[in-house]
């Protein structure tokens, strides 16, 4: 009898203990769904932004002052969109994976997607992000050499 009720003991607690398990993962499932809805709802933004902006030019017409800037603030929109996908989904590592919504390093794992970002970040005038990128590589990249 102690015997059977120790098992049923065990047992329910591998039962709580997998009923924890899929909460958790139900929660990271919903978490992820809710960011992939984010891109998207970004993504059909800039696409609208990209599509008005090709609309204000014809070929062979020199863009006026106010176009070029309305293009250089699409520009900048996209690599904005960009950027804030590489630091939520991965922050540190050489590659961004938008489909599964994280990130890889590849052979190099040295956060090459940072390091090649910093000119485009200074240039475009995304000072705060420039400084985050540079003092978490001046930090963090002298242990992976």
């Amino acid at each position: 009898e102690e015997g059977a009720e120790e098992n049923a003991d065990e047992a329910a607690e591998d039962d709580g203990d997998e009923a924890m398990l899929q909460e958790e993962e139900a929660e990271e499932g919903d978490e992820h769904e809710a960011l992939l809805k984010e891109d998207a709802k970004a993504l059909k933004e800039h696409q609208t932004r990209l599509k008005a902006i090709s609309a204000l030019s014809s070929p062979g017409i020199v863009p006026s002052n106010s176009i070029l800037r309305k293009r250089a603030e699409a520009i900048r929109a996209a690599a904005k969109h960009a950027w804030s996908a590489y630091t939520r989904l991965a922050w540190g590592k050489d590659e961004v994976e938008p489909v599964s919504g994280g990130g890889r390093d590849s052979t190099f794992g040295l956060a090459v997607t940072m390091v090649d970002s910093l000119s485009t970040l200074w240039i475009m005038g995304f000072k705060e992000e420039f400084k985050q990128a540079r003092e978490w590589l001046a930090k963090e990249l002298p242990g992976r050499l």
